[in-house]
C-alpha cells in the first residue's frame, strides 16, 4: 500500500496515509518540500495534532 511522503533535500522527513494530510503539511510549512509516493512507515503524530490520521478502521483488503 502506497503512502504519501514529504521529501525535503532528497530525504523523506514525514509519511502520511492520506494525500489530503500530506497536502495540509506541505501548505503549512515554509520548507520547499515535495509529496512523493513511498512504502516507508507512517510518521506517528499524537491524537491532538492537526496531522493525526485515524488509521484504525482502514480495510486491509486488496482489490
Amino acid at each position: 500500500m502506497q503512502n504519501f511522503g514529504i521529501r525535503y533535500n532528497n530525504e523523506i522527513i514525514r509519511v502520511f496515509r492520506y494525500e489530503k494530510t500530506a497536502l495540509r503539511y506541505k501548505n503549512n510549512t515554509d520548507l520547499p518540500v515535495m509529496i512523493v509516493l513511498t512504502d516507508e512507515e507512517l510518521t506517528e503524530f499524537p491524537e491532538g495534532s492537526p496531522y493525526y490520521e485515524d488509521t484504525s478502521n482502514i480495510s486491509q483488503q486488496g482489490s
